[in-house]
């Protein structure tokens, strides 16, 4: 090659760098859009080609249904969970005397501990905290609506044009035919391990910490339980941050057994409960590192808000699984076979 075409090419990849570059920084606001669009293909495509190519039903009739399902399923039911505890933390917010009388009963028992405890700047900061971020959501609830008719508005098209997307995909992706197939099995597997691991996990914590609540009496339990269930996903505190105060609230307030019950209880069972589903998950399609899983959800949060408690560690798992199939496709020992996480039902791809 002259160094005049060497010029001319390298000029002209650097002309759509450029262009990409100036597309995606003017379209970062869609990237929540198109990542959950991405992940609901993933889990409802074989719904998609049982109903087009088993039940023969319209391609467009069959990409609204699973829109409609995946609304009231997914999206109706969280944007609900978020009006309510919105409305319930606006609430508490608005009218510190609704909860001045436990906090004050509360500071009188911390006085006989032997440790000093500020728990008026801890209220303050928790308080501050969590009114930034529901007036956030609140004044961004414009955008949050843009984002779910741009997601299903991705998804529709997704849908109704199955496998073309994975066929455009693989003329771009310069790798072999076993390690495409490999990929597509790994990006099954870890975006559901993600997005349907998480919020199982999630659900079936929350049920068990509302039948504690309501057994101890506890104020709103359903509120509650909700944000037990949520707060699963935080690395490190877990659900502890909702139920370790409620019990300290009840043991203040002279409810012992009623206190007991809900700290043991939440102690030993949500833990439990946690690690079964991850190991019935984790022997379906494999499992994900509580370190990914931590630093991920650092990652979402930051660049997408709420959403990022799924997003960020599903991209840092895809950076990994990339970095995994890089190796294998030009490393120095292209023969070592790349470790699968292939559910039960799954057939290996060929190697």
């Amino acid at each position: 090659m002259t160094n005049d075409r060497l010029i001319q090419k390298y000029l002209f990849l650097a002309i759509i760098i450029l262009l990409g570059i100036v597309i995606v920084a003017n379209l970062t606001a869609f990237i929540t859009a198109t990542l959950g669009a991405s992940i609901f293909y993933i889990l409802f495509k074989k719904m998609m080609i049982r109903l087009s190519e088993k039940y023969r039903i319209n391609k467009s009739l069959g990409a609204l249904i699973i829109i409609l399902l995946s609304f009231f399923i997914v999206v109706l039911p969280f944007t609900l969970m978020g009006i309510l505890i919105a409305n319930k933390v606006i609430f508490y917010i608005n009218e510190p005397a609704a909860i001045n009388d436990i906090r004050l009963m509360i500071l009188e028992k911390i006085k006989l501990l032997p440790v000093e405890i500020k728990i008026d700047s801890l209220i303050t900061r928790i308080t501050s905290i969590t009114g930034s971020l529901v007036t956030g959501l609140l004044n961004n609830i414009f955008g949050v609506l843009t984002t779910i008719v741009v997601m299903y508005f991705l998804l529709y098209y997704f849908l109704v044009n199955y496998n073309k997307l994975e066929k455009t995909l693989i003329n771009y992706l310069p790798m072999s035919e076993a390690n495409l197939n490999i990929l597509g099995v790994e990006l099954r597997n870890m975006t559901f391990i993600n997005a349907v691991g998480v919020p199982v996990i999630a659900l079936a914590q929350g049920l068990i910490a509302y039948g504690l609540y309501l057994y101890a009496g506890v104020q709103d339990a359903g509120l509650w339980a909700v944000l037990t269930g949520s707060a699963s996903v935080i690395p490190l505190v877990g659900t502890g941050i909702i139920w370790v105060p409620i019990t300290v609230i009840l043991l203040a307030m002279g409810q012992y057994t009623e206190g007991i019950v809900v700290g043991v209880g939440c102690l030993l069972i949500l833990g439990n409960i946690d690690n079964l589903i991850r190991i019935f998950i984790s022997s379906k399609m494999g499992d994900v590192h509580p370190v990914v899983t931590f630093l991920g959800v650092f990652l979402g949060l930051n660049i997408f808000g709420l959403p990022g408690l799924v997003f960020g560690p599903l991209l840092i798992s895809y950076f990994l699984l990339f970095l995994k199939i890089f190796r294998k496709e030009y490393g120095t020992a292209p023969e070592e076979p790349i470790e699968q996480t292939v559910g039960n039902n799954e057939p290996s791809p060929p190697q």
